[in-house]
């Protein structure tokens, strides 16, 4: 039986470039997908998600295009429930972490491939890398961006 994706020795993460049987056989799998490396439970949760959204909606009916804060409001969501103890949908019975798969998943694949409308905000461009600056400068900044005073208004809550 081959070995596809041997590691070359118990230290190092690079992938054997050649396939090689016990016969003797070889097959070169340089530059190939080492797919072996999924975590297969995992997308099989995420296409039980799929086929209740099917069921729900109409299969491949994410292809016709989603909102991007949608799909990211939707992950932030399951995600936080998952946060506060909670393992598996009120609604599907199936896991929050596999909700919040599918919903990247839908989102990569609009980025890659088209689909989908991007409404993100333009306020949040560049935020992230303001979030590096020390907190005096970050409060400068926004405040001539959103009008503040001395002081950032406290995050809301989030109840699930």
């Amino acid at each position: 039986m081959a070995d596809c994706g041997k590691l070359a020795d118990s230290t190092s993460t690079e992938i054997v470039d050649e396939d090689t049987t016990k016969s003797g056989g070889a097959k070169q799998t340089a530059g190939k997908l080492p797919l072996e490396l999924t975590p297969w439970l995992s997308v099989m949760e995420m296409v039980r998600v799929l086929e209740f959204g099917a069921q729900k909606y109409d299969a491949w009916n994410w292809s016709k295009g989603l909102k991007y804060m949608s799909c990211i409001a939707s992950t932030m969501r399951h995600l936080l429930k998952f946060m506060a103890g909670e393992d598996l949908d009120e609604e599907s019975g199936l896991s929050h972490i596999a909700h919040a798969m599918c919903n990247c998943a839908f989102l990569l694949h609009f980025v890659r491939m088209g689909g989908g409308t991007d409404d993100r905000p333009k306020a949040l461009h560049g935020m992230m890398s303001a979030l590096s600056v020390p907190d005096a400068k970050l409060r400068s900044h926004y405040a001539n961006v959103r009008g503040l005073d001395k002081e950032l208004p406290p995050f809301p809550s989030v109840t699930c």
